[in-house]
């Protein structure tokens, strides 16, 4: 188990200090050297304090070695060692809830309801956001546990966020072979290692939606996580080309993406097989920032606002941009 996953998962029972001693020590090296836990650890110590604040009950006998036998219980069992690209897409996802869940943890009741467009208030968004998130927990299912009837409400979001991370961080799900729903309209499925990638894009967006709606600077995901991003784009382009009615059999495209995440990645045009000999011919060029075609794939920049230089046959260059504009989460994506 990554040292990471084993500190969050007892964080809570730390800041009640019901933690052993061995335990306790691992918390304390950890919080050195990882600000999102050490952020965390922060909060559920200052819930604690206020808990303490109100009273302490006498518990009836035996109920706190209850209560912590049910707490073990909940925890994942052990795992086996992730791959490397498998733990920083894990941890890349855990990034960007707590971005997010720090941005949240600082709003007062204006800053809930402030707007964003596509879903009425910065309220509303969590709770679209907890809804895709809670779609995914509920289709890996809990070992051996029951999976919340409905949605955390925009107020538990992180702690089902988490939860979700601790599902998708186990290897076998990640290398099962079953498909998962992905969030969206299209209702694609994908696999697991997909759906991954998903949340974590989705999270950034909408933390980025936040920033908006309070008059911050939006945030770049950081370089690995925008290449992993372009990926999933480019390997979901020939499924919605297809599906909107704007394939090119047997044509690609290329993405010759600059700054943060840089990289050349040739898009197919259609989902049906290629020609003969494998090769699809390359039809036109799109050369653009790799941020901003994120930001174009979540549907938060049009594709005539795009700052970009085409070339080649403008009818497939013309669709790949509209079909990369709709493979959002939002309803109406």
């Amino acid at each position: 188990m990554d040292t990471h996953e084993e500190v969050w998962q007892v964080l809570g029972a730390w800041a009640l200090d019901a933690c052993d001693d061995d335990e306790t020590r691992l918390v304390a090296g950890h919080l050195i050297e990882c600000p999102p836990c050490r952020e965390e650890a922060g909060r559920l110590r200052r819930a604690a304090d206020v808990l303490g604040v109100l009273g302490e009950l006498s518990p009836p006998p035996g109920a706190r070695g209850r209560l912590l036998s049910a707490a073990l219980a909940q925890r994942p069992p052990a795992r086996l060692d992730l791959t490397p690209d498998l733990r920083h897409l894990v941890g890349g996802y855990r990034d960007q809830i707590g971005q997010l869940g720090s941005l949240l943890d600082s709003l007062d009741h204006h800053g809930w309801a402030a707007p964003v467009p596509k879903h009425g208030s910065v309220r509303d968004l969590i709770s679209h956001l907890s809804g895709n998130d809670h779609a995914l927990l509920a289709a890996l299912g809990g070992e051996g546990t029951a999976v919340a009837v409905g949605p955390a409400g925009p107020l538990g979001w992180q702690w089902q966020a988490h939860r979700l991370a601790d599902r998708l961080g186990t290897t076998r799900l990640i290398m099962r072979a079953e498909p998962v729903r992905l969030a969206g309209p299209a209702g694609l499925r994908r696999p697991i290692r997909d759906a991954v990638v998903q949340r974590m894009f989705e999270t950034w967006v909408h933390a980025d939606d936040v920033r908006v709606a309070l008059d911050m600077p939006r945030r770049s995901p950081g370089e690995q996580a925008i290449g992993h991003i372009i990926d999933l784009g480019v390997g979901l382009l020939p499924l919605v080309l297809t599906a909107m009615g704007r394939e090119h059999p047997g044509k690609a495209g290329v993405l010759e993406l600059t700054g943060s995440g840089a990289g050349t990645w040739t898009v197919a045009l259609s989902s049906t097989p290629s020609t003969s000999d494998g090769n699809d011919e390359s039809v036109g060029e799109v050369v653009a920032e790799a941020l901003d075609f994120c930001r174009l794939m979540a549907g938060r920049l049009a594709p005539s606002a795009l700052r970009c230089v085409t070339s080649g046959q403008a009818r497939p260059v013309a669709d790949l941009l509209h079909c990369a504009s709709r493979l959002g989460c939002d309803p109406d994506a």
